[in-house]
This record gives structure tokens, C-alpha cells and sequence, in this order.
């Protein structure tokens, strides 16, 4: 399988074709899961090119998006349960397509004891998902749920650069950690004022609110 190591421009290609020598790489389509929850991480993933969504799922409870990863980035709670050999209570599905390398464990922590570089690129990146988690907590204190709908909406958007997205009521209630029925009805007012236009299984973004 041809990989673009270019794609992880963050890092110096040699510590990229170190990490990825001994990966597993493999596509995923939109909606496919990836990493389940309540597994042993035993890689570390990284996504090569496309867009997953991670959900954390709190004792089975109502499960909720916490934030989507990019082209570059890994997934920082698969690493962080790795080490230290806990069931991981997140799981991920992938947005988009999207090509996702698996880094054994094992392999990846030799490297970082080699290339002091990685672990400043993965300090940076712990700081962005612990942002991500801030909005998050930020959103649910402050705001309500029609804002939450809409900001996620707007990164949808953003990351796969369309306007139309292909998405159920039901998608966006899993994501939103709500209802289908409370979704619709804050989706009918948003249309009602021109923000979006709802389609059988689209929802187009027009002119959503700031």
C-alpha cells in the first residue's frame, strides 16, 4: 500500500518512516469504526489522510462526540490507556474515508526514546485535544443545545469542505449525546430561519448563525 509520509509534515520524514515501518495501514469508509471501546489499546493510531470522530462512552451511558481527528494526528486517549494497560472507555469512526496507520505500542515508545522531536509533537498535540476538551466543557456550561447543533454543524462543514453534509436527526442526536425527536425540532428552527435546508438524509448549510 503506497503511503504519503508527507502528509505527517509535522514531524522530520525519517522519525514518520520509523514510526510507519512497522504500522499496519489500513482505509476505512465513512461510518466504519475503528478502534472500539472497552478495548486493550495495543497500537497507537494515527491518522494518515481523512477525518474520525471520537466518542467517549461513560459507562454506558449516553455517548457523545468529544472531538474529530485530522490528517497528522493520533489519538491521544489510545495512547494514554496503553500505557498504562487500562481498557480504553473511547472508541472512534471514521467522518470521512480516511487511511489510519496502527503503531504497536511497543515500537512507538522505542522511538520516542530515540527522537526527542516526537515527544515535543506529541505535547503539542496532547495541548489541541485538551483544548478540544475545554471548548467541550465550555459549550455544555455556557451555551445550549441549539448552540451546540450549530457549531457542530459548522465543523462538519469545515472538515470535509462541504456544505451539504450526508448525516441523519439520529446521527446528530449520538453525537450530541440527545434525542432524535430534540434534534429535529432545533433542526425545523434553524430552517425555519434560513440557516439550513433539510433534505431525506442531507442537511445543507446556507447560513448558519455565529
Amino acid at each position: 500500500m503506497v503511503v504519503d509520509t508527507q502528509q505527517v509534515s509535522n514531524l522530520p520524514t525519517h522519525i514518520v518512516d520509523e514510526l510507519l515501518g512497522a504500522a499496519v495501514i489500513k482505509n476505512f469508509a465513512a461510518g466504519q469504526p475503528i478502534t472500539l471501546p472497552n478495548e486493550y489499546p495495543r497500537s497507537v493510531p494515527l491518522v494518515l489522510s481523512g477525518v474520525l470522530k471520537v466518542f467517549y462512552t461513560p459507562d454506558g451511558r449516553e455517548e457523545l462526540v468529544l472531538y474529530f481527528l485530522e490528517a497528522e494526528q493520533y489519538c491521544m486517549m489510545s495512547l494514554l490507556a496503553g500505557i498504562r494497560h487500562m481498557p480504553s472507555c473511547l472508541y472512534s469512526i471514521a467522518e470521512t474515508d480516511c487511511q489510519v496507520a496502527f503503531i504497536r505500542l511497543e515500537h512507538f515508545f522505542a522511538v520516542l526514546q530515540r527522537q526527542a522531536l516526537l515527544l515535543e509533537h506529541l505535547m503539542y498535540l496532547y495541548h489541541q485535544r485538551m483544548q478540544d476538551l475545554l471548548d467541550l466543557i465550555t459549550t455544555f456550561k455556557f451555551t445550549g443545545l441549539a448552540d451546540r447543533l450549530v457549531a457542530l454543524l459548522r465543523r462538519k462543514a469545515e472538515l470535509t469542505n462541504l456544505r451539504t453534509l450526508h448525516i441523519t436527526h439520529k446521527e446528530l442526536a449520538h453525537e450530541l449525546g440527545t434525542s432524535r425527536v430534540v434534534v429535529s425540532r432545533l433542526l425545523k428552527e434553524l430552517e425555519r430561519k434560513g440557516s439550513v435546508e433539510i433534505h431525506r438524509g442531507t442537511i445543507t448549510i446556507k447560513n448558519l448563525p455565529r
